[in-house]
């Protein structure tokens, strides 16, 4: 079966979304971000994109631009072939290293700035730092003059395009914006609920646990989203009600941040494997809600007491 053709409007604001194959950690360190960065500069003549802001967690990377005529894949079947490779001789890996092509959403110019700020919000989210400042895994320190901004990412452009000056003033109202940005819509409207098990902090959960957790954690993690529910635990497996349902979305999209499979998960809570991919990939009533109980959960069963 061919694939669907890529659809695009000049000009757009574009959310570029490249993930490794099966979650994997494919970017540990800054060399690796590094070369990441260097084959993605050096493919820029390839088309007429204008990049807005990038982040390299270990598991995928976002982009942002500003969308031109020629086709997306021309830059990202180089970069992630020539990336590729970078992870054949540093670490030996074999087979593919990218899922796929990447994923584009397109945006609204007057949604730049939530966009740029959700990019940025990625290594806090994921619980590598308490703020955006604090990461060299984006662009933000580039787009506060504390770290050498590459060849082809124009900051003065960019931050003009986002209602900033760039000037020491303009700079820190664009680090307080980012902090404190409200991207609860912008969440709902774009990301739905598949994203939320990437902003749970997967990223550095996963590195903890790469094993199958035992009997004894899946029964905390079981109780810990009873308690997040006001049910008793006997209930997260047994009742229909929506309330267990919803214990039940918690255990399940915890526990994938554990790299658990929807196998273990289902075995766990007595469904089948296709009801708990339903429940997990089904958007939620309420993305914001949902995401603090998994953090919530997620805290007391990472770091017990």
């Amino acid at each position: 079966m061919s694939r669907r053709a890529r659809c695009w409007r000049p000009g757009t604001g574009q959310h570029l979304i490249s993930r490794f194959v099966d979650r994997q950690f494919r970017i540990l360190d800054e060399a690796d971000r590094a070369a990441y960065l260097h084959f993605y500069g050096e493919a820029q003549s390839r088309w007429d994109w204008r990049p807005l802001a990038y982040v390299l967690m270990n598991s995928h990377v976002h982009h942002a631009a500003l969308a031109g005529k020629k086709p997306l894949d021309r830059v990202f079947r180089s970069v992630h072939t020539r990336y590729a490779g970078h992870c054949r001789v540093r670490y030996g890996t074999v087979g593919p290293v990218f899922a796929s092509r990447p994923k584009n959403y397109e945006k609204r110019r007057s949604q730049l700035r939530e966009l740029v700020a959700y990019i940025h919000l990625n290594p806090v989210d994921a619980g590598v730092c308490s703020a955006p400042a604090e990461s060299s895994w984006s662009s933000h320190l580039c787009f506060l003059r504390l770290a050498p901004s590459p060849s082809w990412l124009d900051v003065e452009f960019v931050l003009d395009l986002l209602g900033f000056e760039d000037t020491q003033a303009g700079r820190r109202r664009f680090d307080e914006f980012v902090r404190t940005a409200d991207l609860t819509e912008f969440r709902r409207t774009h990301l739905g609920s598949r994203q939320i098990h990437d902003d749970l902090g997967g990223d550095l959960v996963r590195a903890q646990f790469e094993y199958e957790l035992s009997t004894a954690q899946w029964q905390l993690l079981i109780s810990m989203a009873a308690l997040e529910v006001g049910i008793v635990p006997a209930d997260v497996v047994s009742s229909r009600s929506h309330t267990a349902a919803g214990a039940r979305r918690i255990v399940g999209t915890v526990a994938r941040q554990l790299g658990q499979s929807y196998t273990d998960i289902a075995r766990r809570l007595g469904r089948r494997v296709s009801s708990v991919h339903r429940l997990l990939n089904r958007p939620p009533r309420d993305p914001d809600v949902l995401r603090e109980q998994c953090r919530s959960v997620l805290a007391r069963i990472t770091n017990p007491r």
